[in-house]
């Protein structure tokens, strides 16, 4: 005596599930940005190997943790409070839908300046937030490198008296400086 049970359609269910979640894993790994889960508690329950390359800790050394306090420069800690306390009742916050410059800190104590762009979801009964996070100090950097070259640049046209204007074809649209102005 017995019973047969076909198992086919949970077996496929769950090989399709599996399948689903390898590829979100394998998309997330394959980001140069650090991509980071947390809950309406502010605990981390995912964390990519870019984020483990950015931030310094490994993924089993963050999971289950409150993430501001190991990113978050002290002084900004009050304001994520404030933010994850709005986030837990409403899943919003101040961050949410955001794309943002901000401080963060790698476990060795550095800081550095990030772009965080952050975004929320339901999952049951539970708001989740996802945050891309990439370091943007080489950026930065270069930023501030053209910043100074253009600056040269205007004082060397300013001392020499010289003025500048630029013809682009394709619109026949002509720009001149001021001092193209005051030469003409």
């Amino acid at each position: 005596m017995g019973t047969v049970l076909d198992v086919t359609e949970r077996a496929q269910a769950e090989e399709e599930l599996r399948a689903s979640e390898e590829k979100m894993r394998a998309m997330s790994e394959s980001s140069y940005d650090a991509v980071i889960v947390v809950d309406e508690n502010d605990v981390i329950s995912f964390w990519n190997s870019a984020a483990e390359n950015m931030f310094g800790w490994k993924v089993e050394e963050v999971i289950g943790r409150k993430l501001h306090p190991l990113i978050t420069p002290k002084d900004y800690l009050h304001q994520v409070g404030d933010g994850m306390k709005q986030f837990a009742r409403t899943g919003q916050g101040p961050l949410i839908g955001l794309v943002k410059e901000m401080p963060a800190v790698r476990r060795n104590g550095e800081v550095f300046l990030a772009e965080r762009s952050v975004t929320s979801f339901k999952l049951g009964d539970s708001y989740l937030a996802v945050g891309s996070v990439r370091d943007i100090t080489e950026r930065k950097h270069l930023e501030q490198k053209l910043r100074h070259s253009a600056d040269r640049l205007a004082l060397a046209l300013k001392a020499g008296g010289i003025g500048v204007w630029e013809w682009n074809l394709h619109t026949n649209a002509l720009e001149w400086d001021d001092q193209m102005f005051r030469l003409y």
